[in-house]
């Protein structure tokens, strides 16, 4: 791969020769926002990672995680904005999405109700999680009310790490006030447990959204000394004076989704609807594209959703060798570790080599899946993981938990889904 160059565009610039820049829309710290049109007219969202301000030696690896995500991330949904294309530009990948006339959710909103606002967030936050993706930039910026009415989450493509914002701010000795912090969960500040992001971080936002929109204030008090608001929702004791009565209902809910614990919250968007005040005024519609095969009649398979090799697929059901194994083992891909399902990671180390252990039961026939495995070297016999084992959101111990079609397996930053065939 070529050394990215140097880019930098402006109002009523070309990028590739085949998007006008209408509107600078933002930078972050790896890529830039525009809103700009084709040659026929059409209008798009186009978000540009700035390979060139990388290291070069680091540069090769980036673009290959930008491929992956954005494969990872067109995901066929009735409330998330879609990927309808993707290029580079010398040498800097960018993606294209859809333009909606909107508005976002921090100008206001119209007539809609504010349970039925958060259900179709959740709605959204539904078809990404059992995709294996995690939003973990969800704030009201972040959710569109096009013209027609309709809610749709944006901005969901992480083009670097996806904690990025919240391990700045941990290292920075200039402590900014961004407000998009403010919707971070507390648990993605701790920069050793930060590699594994699950569904309640997403949860927490949600929550965050839910008050604001009920009362006008963020749960945790003023936001102009961030370092006080994030240690203030470490205690779970957000402002309950500013709901009033008239919004008391809402108590359950926000209790569950604030809380520091991400233990405690609603462990998926389903259980988060559940426990809405106010029934919402429109259902789930499920796209007729998505679906997940949940008929194991041939066996489980493991799916990658997230990770440098998007859609790679683990016939685990195959791998027991119709039973004469009963035990595999799932790890980094490394010349110093054996593994059955071995997980390619270049650049970072999240996946340890000795990361998991998948297990058949024979009389039953059921899967499970544990944290670690065997080595007979370790003072225990076992060798835990450094980053984890989760299944949906739960922590995966020595001990294991059974494998469902359905289910979303979190290794390190790489995601999973077991599925039939």
């Amino acid at each position: 791969m070529a050394q990215a160059k140097r880019v930098d565009f402006r109002l009523h610039d070309w990028i590739d020769g085949k998007y006008k820049v209408e509107r600078v829309l933002g930078h972050s710290r790896h890529d830039s926002k525009f809103k700009v049109v084709d040659r026929q007219g059409n209008q798009y969202m186009l978000k540009l990672l700035n390979l060139w301000q990388m290291e070069t030696a680091i540069q090769t690896k980036a673009g290959i995680k930008t491929e992956s995500e954005i494969m990872s991330c067109t995901i066929p949904s009735n409330y998330l904005t879609q990927i309808v294309g993707n290029g580079s530009v010398m040498g800097n990948p960018y993606l294209i999405t859809q333009f909606y006339p909107s508005v976002n959710l921090s100008n206001g909103y119209r007539t809609e109700s504010i349970a039925g606002i958060i259900a179709n967030v959740l709605y959204g936050l539904k078809d990404l999680h059992r995709n294996g993706k995690i939003h973990t930039n969800l704030t009201a910026e972040n959710v569109l009310i096009t013209e027609d009415g309709k809610i749709l989450l944006t901005n969901y493509v992480i083009l670097g790490n996806r904690n990025q914002a919240a391990i700045d701010y941990r290292q920075s000795s200039n402590k900014k006030c961004d407000i998009s912090l403010a919707y971070v969960a507390p648990e993605r500040f701790n920069i050793e447990k930060s590699a594994t992001l699950l569904p309640t971080s997403d949860m927490y936002s949600i929550g965050v959204m839910t008050y604001c929109l009920l009362t006008g204030r963020y749960p945790y008090g003023a936001i102009n000394n961030m370092d006080a608001y994030l240690q203030r929702s470490n205690t779970g004791q957000w402002n309950r004076s500013f709901l009033g009565r008239e919004n008391s209902r809402w108590e359950i809910f926000l209790d569950k989704t604030l809380s520091p614990d991400p233990g405690m919250r609603p462990q998926s968007a389903d259980e988060a609807l559940e426990l809405l005040p106010d029934r919402p005024e429109t259902e789930y519609v499920k796209s007729d594209r998505i679906d997940v095969n949940k008929d194991p009649r041939n066996g489980l398979m493991l799916r990658l959703l997230q990770g440098e090799e998007f859609g790679k697929v683990y016939r685990i059901s195959e791998l027991f060798s119709n039973g004469t194994r009963r035990i595999l083992t799932l790890g980094r891909q490394d010349n110093d570790a054996f593994n059955q399902i071995q997980i390619k990671e270049s650049g970072t180390t999240f996946v340890s080599r000795r990361h998991s252990t998948i297990e058949l039961d024979n009389e039953t026939g059921k899967v499970y899946i544990r944290d670690g495995q065997w080595d007979k070297e370790a003072k225990s016999n076992w060798t835990s993981s450094l980053n984890g084992t989760y299944v949906n959101s739960s922590e995966v111990t020595n001990e294991g938990i059974e494998l469902n079609p359905g289910d979303i397996i979190s290794i390190g930053d790489v995601k999973l889904r077991v599925e039939g065939y």
